[in-house]
C-alpha cells in the first residue's frame, strides 16, 4: 500500500502545503512552482502525467476543463492517483484537516481514479 500524497495546483493558496506539513510533517505534498513539482504554468495534462508519475492526488479549484482533461488520459491508457476539486469555500483548517484525514485512512490506491470533492 502506498501513503497517500499530494500536489496542489497554482489555483489553491500558496500556504497550504506548508500548514499540511506544520501539523502533519510525514505528510508528502508539493506545489506546483516549488522543487521537484511542474513549473507554474504547467498544463493541466502534463500535471497529470507527473501525478500519476509519483502517485499524489491532485488538489484543484479549477474544474472547468478538468474533467475533460481526466477522460482524455484515461483515454490515452493512463490511471490517475485521485483528484480532489474545492468546490465551495474551504477553510485552510478544513482544508488541513480533510487533507490528514484521507492520508490517515486511506492509501493511495483507495483514490485511484477517483474524484472527491473538498471539504469533505
Amino acid at each position: 500500500m502506498t501513503p497517500i500524497g499530494y500536489l496542489t495546483d497554482e489555483h489553491t493558496p500558496t500556504w497550504w502545503p506548508d500548514e499540511v506539513r506544520r501539523v502533519a510533517p510525514a505528510v508528502r505534498i508539493v506545489r506546483v512552482g516549488q522543487p521537484g513539482a511542474p513549473a507554474r504554468g504547467t498544463l493541466d495534462p502534463e500535471v497529470l502525467l507527473f501525478c500519476e508519475a509519483n502517485k499524489l492526488i491532485w488538489v484543484t479549484a479549477d474544474r472547468n476543463t478538468l474533467y475533460g482533461h481526466l477522460a482524455d488520459h484515461t483515454a490515452a491508457g493512463h490511471e490517475f492517483w485521485g483528484v480532489m476539486t474545492l468546490g465551495e469555500p474551504i477553510t485552510t483548517e478544513e482544508l488541513v484537516t480533510d487533507l490528514i484525514l484521507v492520508y490517515e485512512t486511506h492509501s493511495a490506491e483507495d483514490y485511484i481514479g477517483v474524484v472527491q470533492a473538498l471539504p469533505l
